[in-house]
């Protein structure tokens, strides 16, 4: 018998840190045994070959080793063995088949937990470390939230501190002064200038003609539209397209002394900046029979026989405004915040009322707001007078009116609810002179969802939708509106020498 052993050892010292890492190659025993015997019977014989032995012995890593090459980033280093007994030493239990990335990437968390549960003091977290997170067997890019990056929720959000006091400032604004039957733009088209003297046949020039009006309205007025719902649907704000009927009228600050004419880019800035102009949204009680027969042609149907009974109030308070809504018994059923419009849009005609459409939204009220409103009074009803009881403390009721409402609402093809309001406005505590009379308005309204920016709406048919019916009520009350009020234009000989 012939027998050899041999023993190969490595070892390797860092000259630099307190690690001083061993690596022991396993032993290698290799025997060689030749026997051989003689039986009883001639030419029996029987040989073995080599037999080969293997036996390796890990050395198991210390935590103070361990603990510097993850400061180094070099957690690599050392061999799949050596991870999971260190792993189970810790009472973590580790896939037989994880590969060396997941293994490293166990081996962090533990680390980056343990570092975590020391500088708190406590050991909670190290009991959290030992269950690990995600799957062994998948090969990971390891957890970025980890040491030296910061938590997202640390970061700080402008909204909710306060910076910019509500979404609502947060969304840009757009103002649109829109005319009927006219409009700026203009058509480029290509002119055969071949018989004009002096010019080949291969000239290529272009002449100007006039544009569709209302096709060019409606592409105004869409493109605006898509921008203010794309800015809304990034801040997640819920919204609400509606439009009303009236007249626009400006006061004389929107004019320059002396000025008869003026393009419709500069009035639409002096409106947008300075704001001189007010909105009057009122119907005489004979566009009623008339309204009716529109709605009932284009099937919108009745949500209720009877028309409903409310007040509407607003109420004042030291940084902001809320809107009340109070039942028959004057009892509170909804608070409000103030609408924010996002969207402004005026349609103005010379022979029929105006339209006014805007795309709105309003914040959400607290639920402290909501239960101190709906628990005191706002106003009570004493021989025939509506008075405020409203404590000081909680505000100041600026405006109120009792209204009479009706609702129709129809679904169109894409399934999204169209809603027609008919509201008999009688005011009872106003601010402004011309808030005081009794009023009959119509509105049209969309609710649009934070979502609408995806493919669950589609806006600009929706909006394009709601300037047709605009278009044609306005055109529908026509008659009676300028009977009424007589809002035709009258041109003084001055307007009339500068125009011409």
């Amino acid at each position: 018998m012939q027998s050899v052993c041999g023993r190969l050892s490595l070892r390797s010292t860092r000259n630099r840190g307190t690690c001083h890492l061993t690596l022991a190659a396993a032993a290698l025993c290799v025997s060689h045994r030749y026997q051989s015997s003689t039986g009883p019977t001639i030419g029996d014989t029987r040989a073995s070959g080599p037999q080969v032995a293997f036996s390796s012995k890990t050395v198991k890593l210390k935590y103070e080793e361990v603990w510097q090459l993850w400061n180094e980033g070099n957690l690599f280093s050392l061999q799949v063995a050596q991870m999971r007994d260190f792993l189970a030493d810790a009472g973590i239990a580790v896939d037989p088949t994880a590969k060396k990335a997941a293994v490293v990437r166990r081996m962090e968390e533990y680390l980056h937990s343990k570092d975590s549960a020391e500088q708190r003091g406590g050991a909670a977290a190290i009991a959290g470390a030992a269950q690990g997170v995600g799957k062994e067997s998948e090969q990971s890019y390891g957890n970025w939230a980890g040491a030296g990056a910061m938590q997202p929720e640390k970061l700080l959000d402008l909204a909710q501190a306060g910076f910019y006091q509500g979404t609502a400032n947060m969304v840009p604004k757009a103002f649109q002064l829109l005319t009927t039957g006219s409009c700026a733009e203009a058509v480029v088209s290509r002119v055969n200038t071949s018989t004009f003297p002096g010019f080949p046949a291969n000239t290529e020039c272009y002449t100007l003609s006039s544009s569709d009006a209302t096709g060019a309205l409606q592409t105004r007025y869409s493109k605006v539209l898509q921008w203010c719902l794309l800015n809304m649907n990034n801040l997640r704000m819920d919204g609400e397209l509606t439009m009303e009927v009236g007249k626009l009228l400006l006061t004389p600050a929107a004019m320059r002394y002396g000025e008869a004419v003026v393009s419709a880019y500069t009035l639409q800035q002096r409106l947008q900046l300075t704001k001189p102009y007010t909105w009057i949204a009122a119907m005489p009680e004979s566009a009623i029979p008339l309204v009716e027969a529109f709605l009932k042609e284009r099937g919108f149907q009745p949500v209720s026989k009877n028309a409903r009974l409310t007040y509407e109030g607003v109420i004042k308070r030291a940084k902001d405004k809320l809107e009340v809504v109070l039942n028959e018994q004057m009892k509170v059923e909804g608070v409000y915040g103030e609408w924010v419009d996002v969207q402004t849009a005026f349609c103005t005609s010379v022979e029929k009322p105006d339209c006014r459409i805007l795309l709105r939204s309003r914040p959400a009220v607290s639920a402290q707001d909501r239960e101190t409103y709906t628990r005191i009074p706002v106003i009570e009803l004493a021989d025939d007078d509506v008075s405020d009881v409203l404590p000081p403390e909680n505000g100041q009721l600026v405006y109120l009116s009792e209204n009479e409402t009706r609702h129709f609402e129809r679904l169109n093809d894409k399934g999204i609810a169209i809603a027609v309001r008919e509201t008999k406005r009688q005011p009872l505590i106003v601010l402004r002179d011309e808030e005081e009379d009794p009023r009959l308005e119509y509105q049209i309204s969309v609710t649009i969802p934070a979502s609408a920016g995806s493919h669950s709406m589609d806006v600009r048919a929706v909006g394009l939708e709601v300037l047709a019916l605009s278009d044609e009520l306005s055109t529908l009350l026509k008659e009676p509106f300028n009977e009424a009020y007589g809002c035709a234009p009258a041109l003084d000989t001055g307007s009339v020498a500068a125009t011409a």
